[in-house]
């Protein structure tokens, strides 16, 4: 037999004991399960049992402020960036456009070189490969990609708003981090 030892007033499994082992030196408090139960456990990386009904499972014990660290420094900026490197499909072209600040930057680097080359036409890198366009509608495509990432970032902003004016669990726990209306969104809006 094994035995969980758990935190009483959350379930929240510490580890596993067998007499075989640990002898007597059993921590309290704790509950003797079956070794099928504890390989389960294992498996599964189970974390939380109710002592009444010997049911483990999964249970998230984040505190509110960890719960918020996460979203903020973790899933936010992940998802952010999952959506820019997307790319975005502009009004000039049906190739996706690299969409991340860095790539906004570059193409609006090589649009003013082109211009002060006196060129009519360059090339852009897009992620369906390489087309040619001319510099006025590198200039349209420039604007709508810096209006998407403004769009961008205002969603993110607002997502940072309402995760910190959260106060509980379930507050935090309703939020879902979507950007694809913002994505989706016609391009020549």
């Amino acid at each position: 037999m094994v035995y969980v030892h758990y935190d009483k007033d959350t379930g929240k499994i510490y580890g596993y004991f067998t007499k075989e082992v640990n002898g007597d030196n059993i921590p309290a408090p704790n509950i003797e399960i079956s070794e099928e139960q504890w390989k389960e456990a294992l498996s599964n990386l189970y974390n939380f049992i109710n002592p009444e009904t010997k049911e483990m499972g999964v249970k998230d014990f984040r505190t509110v402020d960890e719960i918020k660290d996460d979203l903020l420094k973790i899933d936010l900026p992940q998802k952010f960036k999952q959506t820019l490197s997307q790319g975005y499909v502009t009004s000039v072209s049906d190739k996706h456009f690299y969409a991340q600040y860095e790539d906004i930057q570059k193409l609006k680097s090589g649009y003013d070189l082109a211009v002060l080359g006196g060129s009519d036409q360059m090339e852009v890198k897009t992620l369906d490969g390489v087309i040619t366009l001319s510099v006025d509608d590198v200039k349209k495509a420039l604007a709508e990609l810096g209006q998407y990432y403004q769009k961008m970032l205002q969603k993110k902003w607002d997502y940072e708003k309402q995760i910190n004016d959260c106060q509980d669990i379930d507050c935090l726990k309703n939020i879902t981090i979507d950007f694809s209306d913002v994505a989706n969104s016609d391009s020549s809006s």
